[in-house]
């Protein structure tokens, strides 16, 4: 009674001799919610990776987002994420960010896939449910289309 849980645990882990780091955060009595980073393979973060991907890459449209897929030489999927001011302030942004991240985590097809996520306006709204629907309708699209 007398003692509190911590606020958030920052966790080294290690799995297939490289460490990630694992945010561990309370989430009432149910225990612990475990908020899981891309590995640095699993991600996209240079100009002249974006401008191939867009220049070359298959363009999907769905309602709150516009993929472009392309393959890479590896058999990992990796994410990148563009979200303009368009979107909103940089509170509404990282929100975006945040969905498009937990969406690439969950549903990964493991084609050795480039995904970049353009997210719309409205996207920062929407609950998971609809988001999941519409990311993995256009992720398969895409998909189709690329090979």
């Amino acid at each position: 009674q007398g003692q509190e849980a911590p606020r958030s645990v920052l966790i080294i882990k290690r799995i297939r001799n490289s460490q990630r780091s694992c945010v561990i955060s309370p989430t009432s009595e149910r225990g612990y919610l475990l908020l899981q980073r891309l590995r640095r393979a699993e991600r996209i973060a240079r100009r002249p990776e974006f401008k191939k991907i867009q220049k070359f890459g298959v363009r999907t449209h769905g309602r709150f987002m516009t993929l472009l897929v392309h393959p890479n030489q590896q058999t990992l999927d990796r994410l990148g994420i563009v979200a303009s001011r368009r979107v909103g302030n940089a509170t509404r942004r990282n929100r975006a960010k945040r969905l498009v991240r937990e969406l690439f985590r969950k549903n990964k097809i493991s084609h050795g896939l480039d995904v970049v996520v353009l997210v719309r306006r409205e996207m920062p709204d929407v609950d998971l449910p609809s988001l999941i629907v519409d990311y993995k309708s256009a992720l398969y699209k895409a998909a189709k289309r690329c090979r």
